[in-house]
């Protein structure tokens, strides 16, 4: 099974997380079967970024910006890396609020990290949650500056 992409918002609800620390969280309002596709990145619901634009961003006068600072902790938090394609990729839909934890009832696909599959059934009320450990882990440098602290 697959749930329609731009219906995530009829299956999932963000609300506070029961992860102590996480801010919001996304939880299913709906039963999802194990094995059911219940995101995917696709070309409106989420912005690419490549090297060559971070760079850019990080060129620019983030001392002087709070907007620009803002943009890049937006970055540094909300982004999963395509390694394949050396890419930081901004989830733009309620996907972006997805919780790590060590019992993850969703996965990214192995072949395919532009798509998370429920691990296991995800009941009603439940929030969804991976285990950001098995995510690609940037291997851009990023700064070591007091304003992004």
């Amino acid at each position: 099974m697959t749930i329609d992409p731009s219906a995530l918002h009829e299956f999932t609800e963000v609300r506070p997380s029961l992860t102590p620390g996480a801010g919001l969280g996304l939880f299913a309002t709906r039963f999802i079967p194990r094995g059911t596709i219940w995101w995917c990145a696709r070309p409106d619901n989420v912005i690419r970024l490549s090297r060559q634009q971070y760079k850019m961003l990080l060129r620019s006068h983030l001392a002087q910006s709070e907007s620009s600072r803002h943009l890049l902790r937006v970055i540094h938090v909300y982004c999963y890396f395509n390694k394949t394609a050396d890419e930081a990729v901004l989830t733009l839909d309620d996907g972006r609020f997805v919780n790590h934890s060590d019992q993850p009832n969703s996965v990214g696909e192995p072949s395919n990290p532009a798509v998370a599959v429920a691990a296991r059934d995800i009941a009603p009320g439940e929030e969804i949650t991976e285990d950001y450990r098995t995510y690609s882990l940037q291997s851009w440098n990023v700064p070591d500056e007091p304003f992004l602290q």
